[in-house]
């Protein structure tokens, strides 16, 4: 009989125990706060609760609990965490609260709230804060991939949170079952990592694009300079051209300097033998016959003269029809070196770019490594937590079963 009373009083007992736990959750923060009107004091009872409900690993070895606050200019909210310092404690230590300068110091806080509405700063914190355990709470952050617990206003606007357990598990901190039923929703790792897989599709894309307008720009660029190498070569041998054209221009001008110093001396000639005809009628005759042999001389003179100046004259109209030719090639080819000088700077950007790319997708593959590491952590909670419940279940209806004997066989002794 004895033993029997003993395990109803056990039975009430739980049922109490039962009954004073769900009492107590539904008299959570929660309730309190929607019904408070200084914003403030909600933020600050949130941060609070937050504290409480995540486990910290070292957090018996604590000699005070800190809370640092960065860009945090509202000086009531202030107030309201320094209230907090004089009347609370947390992981049974003393609440100490500093206001941050700089985000260097972010590794030397438990806790850290935020105002910024920077997702690129929660990035930084959380960078600085790698593998230790401080919990971020920012407010009203657009980037659920980046948040711990965010506070944000629906749109009654009134004040509710989320949680991303993926980075509170990165941060070696663990919410507790009770955390979310302070009246936060837990945010879905799974779709932010499909989210995260799309992005990464779309840049991978992308950078082939980007790399095969490279291999398009590389051909133009060789195919270019095998054409300059080409006009190069046909620039040199007008070049020679010219030159060996000049030359002969040159030789002409020598062989004209030498028939007009012959047809000088040959006037000459025929003026002593004008001279010497008056003198001499007998040699008048011989020196007609001279003359006019040397007449025909100097017709033929002239004639090889004219000749050899039309030669000169079609010489030089093909040397200014090269020179042209040349100065074209010039042009063409200074052209040329600016499109290819252009298509360099371009090769320069896409390059920078592609880099620019390649590190995003690097920074995008270890994000995804560290959330599947997190999923991977987040569905072994979940599916202990299942256990547990089961667990639970099996356990309360077994003793249940269990006092039920007892009852019937006190029944049946009685």
């Amino acid at each position: 009989m004895v033993k029997i009373t003993n395990t109803s009083s056990m039975s009430i007992r739980f049922i109490r125990k039962v009954v004073l736990l769900l009492t107590l959750l539904a008299s959570l923060p929660t309730s309190v706060m929607a019904q408070t009107t200084d914003r403030n004091k909600i933020i600050v009872s949130y941060v609070y609760n937050f504290a409480k409900n995540i486990r910290w690993p070292n957090e018996d070895q604590l000699d005070a609990f800190t809370i640092g606050l960065y860009q945090v200019d509202d000086p009531l909210l202030i107030d309201e965490f320094y209230r907090l310092h004089n009347q609370a404690r947390l992981k049974n230590v003393v609440v100490r609260i500093d206001q941050m300068r700089n985000l260097q110091s972010a590794a030397a806080y438990n806790l850290i709230f935020t105002k910024t509405n920077n997702a690129a700063t929660i990035s930084q914190l959380q960078t600085l804060t790698n593998n230790k355990p401080t919990l971020i709470v920012s407010e009203n952050i657009t980037n659920q991939r980046v948040v711990m617990i965010n506070l944000l206003d629906n749109k009654n606007q009134q004040i509710q949170f989320e949680v991303n357990k993926a980075n509170l598990i990165n941060s070696n901190l663990t919410a507790l079952p009770e955390l979310i039923l302070l009246g936060g929703t837990e945010i879905d790792v799974a779709n932010l990592y499909r989210e995260g897989q799309t992005s990464l599709l779309k840049l991978q894309n992308r950078l082939a694009a980007q790399e095969s307008r490279l291999s398009e720009l590389q051909q133009q660029i060789t195919a270019q300079e095998k054409t300059n190498a080409a006009l190069t070569n046909q620039t040199q041998q007008l070049n020679n051209d010219i030159n060996k054209l000049r030359n002969i221009n040159t030789n002409l001008a020598q062989d004209l300097s030498i028939l007009n110093t012959t047809i000088e001396d040959s006037k000459k000639i025929i003026e002593q033998q004008k001279v010497e005809i008056n003198n001499s009628q007998e040699q008048k005759e011989k020196l007609i016959a001279q003359v006019a042999q040397r007449n025909r001389e100097l017709d033929e003179k002239q004639a090889q003269l004219l000749k050899r100046q039309k030669e000169l004259d079609a010489i030089s109209l093909t040397i200014s029809q090269k020179e042209n030719e040349l100065t074209t090639l010039n042009d063409k080819i200074i052209k040329q070196e600016q499109e290819i000088a252009n298509q360099n700077s371009e090769i320069k950007l896409q390059q920078q770019e592609i880099e620019a790319q390649r590190s995003s997708i690097v920074e995008l593959d270890e994000l995804v490594r560290a959330q599947q590491v997190s999923l991977y952590y987040l569905y072994s909670l979940i599916a202990g937590g299942v256990i547990f419940v089961l667990f639970g279940i099996w356990a309360y209806r077994t003793k249940r079963s269990d006092n039920n004997r007892l009852k019937k066989r006190s029944h049946d002794l009685q």
